[in-house]
Formats: C-alpha cells, sequence, structure tokens
C-alpha cells in the first residue's frame, strides 16, 4: 500500500452509491445516503527494514548548505555500502547543489571513498535519469539529488541514506487570473514518510530530516488531492463530451458529477466559463456544443485544441506552424538542461540565435525549423540513418503526429457527411 494513498476516502467514495450533493435549482442539501459495507480493504505489506530519523535542533536556511554539511557528514562517517538520496525542490536547486558538492568532493582526501553526484528529475533526458540505477564504481559512493520524482515513481537500488528538504514544488491553478504555477511548499506527512521509506528498501538505513521534529508534527497529514488545485476544463469538456454529467432529472450540471473529490464550485464555475468562450460549451443549457465534441477529441487542453481546429480551416493557411508550436507546448521543455556552468553559458549563447521579438510562439516555430534543417544534415551524413534525438523531441514529434492523425480523421469525417 502506498503511504500516499488516501485508503479511506477511496474506500468510503466506492462505498456510497452516487448521488448529488445539493439540488442546483433551489440550493437544498441531498438526503445522505448510507454507504453500503460491501466495500473491503486489502492491505498488502510489503518488505520494508528499520530506518532511523535524525531531526535538526533548529531550522536550517538556507536548505542547500545544510544540505551539502549533511552529505558530507554522512560519506565521511558512513562506511560503504550505501548511496545517499537527496530530496530538493527543484531543478534549479539541484543544479545549484550538484555544483558545490562537486567543487568540495575534488577537493577530499585520497582515503576517502570518491563521489558520484548524480541529479534526478522529470526534465532530465531520459539515458541521464538512467545513470542513477547504474551500479557505482569501486571505492565510489553515489549522491542522488533528487525531486519528488524520486519519492513514488521510482525506487533507487543501493539507497541507504535518505536526506529530506521537506519541500516540493506543486503545480497550483490560480482560478482568479486564469493560469497555472509551480509553487514550492512544505511536504505533507505521508510525503516525509514515503521519502523516509526510500532508505530502507534493501537493508536498514537512515533519513536525516532537515526540518525540526515540532515542524514534522505541523504538517499537513495528505497533500491537497490534484484536482483542487488544477485547472478543471479539460475535466469537465470530457465529463460532458461522455454525457456523465447529467442529473436523473435530465438536467445538465456538473456539480452532479461523482468526484472522489469534489473540486470548489468557484473552479468549475471558471471551467465552464472558459469552454463557454471557446464556443465548447452552450451559454444557456450548459450542455456540449459540436464543437466542444471536436475540441474533446484532441488530446490537447481545450484552448490549443480549439486553436488547431481554427487554424484547420482552409482560409487560414497556417495549419502546419499552428500544429508545429502547439507540438512544442506539449512538453515541459524543448530545450534540453545543460548539465554544467560553462554547458549553460554556450546553450544560452546558441539559444539566442533562435529567439524571436515577436514572442515565445515564434522563438519555439523557429527552434523547430532549426532542428528539422540539423536533423536532415545529420541524416544526410550517417546515409541517411537517423541518430538518437533527444526525449523532448520525441515526445514533440508523437504528439505532432497524433494531432494531425486526429485531424485527418475528423476532416474525413465532415467529408462523408457533406
Amino acid at each position: 500500500m502506498s503511504a500516499t494513498a488516501d485508503v479511506q476516502g477511496i474506500s468510503e467514495f466506492f462505498a456510497t452509491p452516487p448521488g448529488p450533493a445539493k439540488d442546483p435549482t433551489d440550493g437544498t442539501v441531498a438526503v445522505a445516503v448510507q454507504p453500503s459495507d460491501m466495500v473491503g480493504i486489502c492491505h498488502v505489506e510489503g518488505r520494508q527494514f528499520t530506518v532511523k530519523t535524525h531531526y535538526l535542533d533548529k531550522p536550517a536556511e538556507p536548505l542547500s548548505d545544510a544540505a551539502m554539511s549533511r552529505i558530507f557528514h554522512i560519506h565521511i562517517k558512513e562506511a560503504l555500502p550505501g548511496d545517499i538520496l537527496v530530496f530538493m525542490t527543484g531543478q534549479e536547486s539541484i543544479q545549484g547543489l550538484q555544483k558545490m558538492v562537486e567543487d568540495t568532493a575534488e577537493r577530499l582526501p585520497n582515503d576517502v571513498p570518491k563521489m558520484l553526484v548524480l541529479p534526478l528529475y522529470a526534465a532530465l533526458p531520459q539515458e541521464a535519469q538512467q545513470r542513477v540505477f547504474n551500479p557505482a564504481p569501486r571505492f565510489t559512493r553515489k549522491v542522488i539529488l533528487a525531486t519528488n520524482i524520486a519519492e513514488t515513481s521510482v525506487t533507487v537500488p543501493g539507497v541507504r541514506f535518505v536526506i529530506d528538504g521537506g519541500k516540493s514544488k506543486v503545480k497550483r491553478f490560480h482560478n482568479t487570473l486564469g493560469f497555472e504555477s509551480l509553487v514550492g511548499k512544505a511536504i505533507s506527512k505521508s510525503s516525509a514518510d514515503q521519502r523516509k521509506g526510500r532508505a530502507g528498501r534493501e537493508a536498514p538505513g537512515q533519513c536525516y530530516r532537515l526540518y525540526t521534529e515540532k515542524s514534522y508534527n505541523e504538517l499537513e497529514p495528505q497533500m491537497s488531492p490534484e484536482i483542487q488545485r488544477s485547472n478543471l476544463s479539460s475535466a469537465v469538456l470530457a465529463i460532458k463530451a461522455r454525457d456523465l454529467d447529467t442529473s436523473s432529472g435530465g438536467m445538465d450540471d456538473i456539480r452532479f458529477f461523482p468526484f472522489l473529490t469534489p473540486p470548489s464550485d468557484d473552479a468549475l464555475e471558471r471551467a465552464c466559463l472558459q469552454l463557454h468562450w471557446i464556443g465548447a460549451l452552450d451559454a444557456k443549457t450548459g450542455k456540449i456544443t459540436p464543437l466542444g465534441r471536436q475540441i474533446a477529441r484532441m488530446p490537447l487542453p481545450p484552448q490549443l485544441g480549439r486553436v488547431v481546429l481554427e487554424a484547420a480551416k482552409p482560409e487560414r493557411d497556417c495549419l502546419r506552424d499552428v500544429i508545429d508550436i502547439v507540438a512544442c507546448l506539449s512538453v515541459e521543455s524543448i530545450f534540453l538542461p545543460a548539465e554544467t556552468e560553462d554547458a549553460r553559458e554556450k546553450a544560452a549563447e546558441a539559444r539566442s540565435q533562435l529567439f524571436r521579438r515577436s514572442g515565445d510562439h515564434m522563438t519555439l516555430l523557429a527552434t523547430k525549423a532549426a532542428l528539422e534543417r540539423f536533423s536532415a544534415i545529420m541524416i544526410a551524413r550517417s546515409d541517411g540513418k537517423p541518430g538518437d534525438r533527444p526525449r523532448s523531441s520525441e515526445k514533440s514529434e508523437d504528439f505532432h503526429s497524433n494531432v494531425k492523425g486526429i485531424l485527418k480523421c475528423m476532416l474525413r469525417g465532415r467529408a462523408k457527411h457533406r
């Protein structure tokens, strides 16, 4: 059982027959339905070794300095084998700490084991992520600097020591402003326990928390569900497209849908307004429009799906460019992260030639065109054999192909009905 799963909430959801929380016609609360006792919970315990927990006596600032101090304390004090897993907030903090640790490790005495510092975050190329799973060379300790991707998504073998910074970045949608942002905040108790468990997967381990025991006791039990801090326009459109929001009386209202964790009325209202603005929902009835059904078939956020459909009109004559831009927007970043300061400076200089004053979208289009030209040259030099491509480029190309394929099917459907 995952330490971060709200098992009781899931059990209660499936045990309770679906029904509206309130009648939107008069605002009265519906009669509560008694939950069924036919849903049980099966606990399957995994193997877990004892993990000793250490806390700080007082809060540490900045976090990177406290993490670095603890890394070298463990490295010098504890014998091999035993790799170190450090939880940081994001890519920038990881790259900064990596440079600090590597610079200091170069000055260690020869009788101290060497250090192999490896970053691990979602935007990292696949081959770079894979390095953390490879065994360390002889007389070397791996130090993995990771975001919360290493909390539940992957298990890194060889880890005996965990350093928990106590913070993570979460995506939050601002309903009043209409955009998403990544905000750093304290983790929950369940996340802290999950991080601690990474030190005891293969043998007894130790967890060093870079915060006080009092701070741990004040953490929230669980992180707020993603549905309560995300843009709901895609979810609402998918529900509308499948006619899942209709009550027994035939009334269309998204509030009738049985969410596992109901979002706020403000978030649902904002999502419906966004869909109305792009023509996906009828303003009077709240029903999905024919255009909305077309948008729902696109593997895109509704706003981008609407842009692609508009670009598909013959009079626009810009479909290929728009698909290129949308494909670039579908990945976290089309630019690969540079691992050293020197590489970052060279990358910034090279990217400056791609920047366009007309905006970020034109910069993405120019970058995609430059990549195609470069790929054609490399294929020609390698006798027509395509070489390895960055993971972000492959994802962008896959998205490009998917959107084009769906558009072709939709256009064929239009032709049949004429």
